[in-house]
């Protein structure tokens, strides 16, 4: 796996990722309607905060707006995954609310993705996750990411799990979405969970 060189200390604008099989890096202009067709699928919108119904404007905002943004402050690390041998988008992976990363005890950060629907149990979101948390940890300097999800979310968890994180309970109540209450499941992962047989 490689990465780019950071262009300050917490600025994450370029920031690159490779594995075997994939490439993630930030999405573009380009991308904007293959995030749109993906977001359209009712397991995206039924456990992610993405906009429901999801428009074309939706991804132009997240593309443009939100995602650099982000990036640029360093609260945040968006990547479009890809395959690195056709360059078909095939979901996305981000460290969210990255924090605390002056701290000599490390910083902290949760994680979150979807997966289109096409590129499903191909084993790509799990390569993806297993890639942005190694790169957290060794070049961020975090000490703990945080995975959270939907009760219900198989397909969520079965990535994480794989990754080597830790469930930790419910939070009941925890997250409105779409008007509604719902329960979450919570975990986390330490520098020596990565990759550990769940």
């Amino acid at each position: 796996m490689k990465s780019a060189e950071l262009s300050s200390e917490h600025d994450l604008t370029g920031v690159r990722l490779t594995t075997p099989r994939l490439i993630l890096r930030a999405l573009r202009d380009e991308d904007i309607d293959a995030v749109t067709e993906a977001c359209q699928d009712p397991e995206i919108q039924r456990y992610t905060m993405v906009p429901s119904p999801y428009r074309r404007a939706d991804a132009e905002q997240f593309v443009r707006r939100v995602a650099p943004a982000l990036r640029a402050a360093g609260t945040g690390a968006p990547f479009g995954v890809f395959t690195a041998d056709t360059a078909t988008l095939v979901g996305t992976v981000g460290l969210l609310e990255i924090g605390e990363l002056d701290e000599p005890a490390g910083g902290r950060a949760g994680i979150g993705y979807w997966t289109a629907p096409a590129a499903r149990r191909r084993g790509y979101t799990t390569e993806a996750v297993g890639a942005v948390c190694r790169w957290g940890f060794r070049e961020l300097g975090l000490a703990v990411i945080s995975w959270e999800a939907i009760v219900g979310n198989d397909g969520s968890w079965e990535v994480a799990r794989r990754n080597g994180f830790v469930r930790e309970g419910t939070r009941r109540a925890r997250l409105l979405h779409r008007g509604v209450r719902r329960d979450l499941w919570v975990a986390s992962l330490l520098p020596g969970d990565l990759g550990a047989p769940a």
